[in-house]
């Protein structure tokens, strides 16, 4: 018969692994995975559609990658908001006359989006477009208690019930699952990070749609000066469908570089498993 002490220590090691397995299923419960070997999302419908949409769009052009937006109708037809859009600037204008000191960290997130290979000053030739063929974005700043501001377009605002989320479909879930990544991270004795520089930057919008992304800023980026329309060439940090865009562009790179003999498939499926953008 095995003595009190034996029994109180397998009554306490049988308590804890009952009440670890309970979190653990918890955990994966949380975390929305069907089971903890497959961690394959399903795409709807409408999900499938985007990603037909942005594969069948990508391309590589002067060494960048540019991905088309899942638009839910293509050309799409938004209202006008340029007045909207103004209004909102020109109360941002009067907050800086009144505190020119806050223009400097406003100024700073904005430098960024100021370099020509995200963004461009618009013709003006190429300012009035067809009814439903230009869209103006409002930005603002968004504090971070552990980074720097950020500037944020907003592509939710509605104009006539349109915007930008709601005209482009959000595309399907491409992120690698959280807690695979994690365990694989702890599978070798040396675990290297590292992080894309501007991921979403990194990636091209086609010509024909820059003009949905336009906003407004100064000229010789003084708010003293006159007002000047710009409109973005990359994904936009934030856009519904960036994400989804972006990862499609990074597979395809990765694809590519198994093509050109740089790395072999092993190689690239290794890295398209450790790959995370936070969502």
């Amino acid at each position: 018969m095995p003595s009190t002490k034996a029994t109180r220590q397998g009554a306490f090691f049988t308590h804890h692994t009952t009440e670890l397995n309970e979190n653990l299923k918890r955990f994966w419960e949380t975390e929305d995975l069907k089971s903890v070997y497959d961690t394959r999302k399903l795409p709807s419908y409408n999900d499938r559609r985007a990603l037909d949409i942005i594969t069948s769009s990508t391309r590589k052009e002067d060494n960048k990658y540019i991905v088309s937006q899942p638009w839910k109708n293509w050309p799409p037809s938004l209202p006008n908001n340029e007045r909207k859009i103004r209004r909102c600037f020109e109360t941002l204008t009067e907050k800086f006359k009144q505190n020119p000191s806050s223009f400097e960290k406003y100024q700073n997130a904005m430098s960024q989006y100021l370099d020509p290979k995200v963004a461009e000053v618009v013709p003006p030739e190429e300012l009035h477009k067809d009814l439903g063929q230009v869209h103006y974005l409002h930005h603002h700043l968004a504090p971070h208690p552990k980074k720097k501001l950020r500037l944020v377009f907003n592509t939710s605002m509605k104009t006539k019930g349109k915007s930008l989320t709601t005209e482009i479909h959000q595309g399907p879930d491409c992120l690698n699952d959280l807690v695979g990544v994690f365990v694989r991270f702890r599978q070798k004795p040396i675990a290297v990070a590292c992080d894309i520089a501007a991921f979403y930057h990194s990636v091209y919008i086609p010509p024909s749609h820059t003009d949905f992304y336009r906003f407004m800023w100064y000229e010789g980026n003084d708010f003293n000066n006159r007002t000047i329309i710009m409109r973005l060439l990359v994904h936009l940090f934030g856009g519904n469908s960036s994400q989804s865009c972006c990862i499609h562009a990074l597979n395809r790179a990765i694809e590519d570089a198994v093509s050109a003999q740089i790395i072999n498939q092993q190689q690239a499926h290794i890295i398209k498993r450790s790959f995370y953008s936070d969502d």
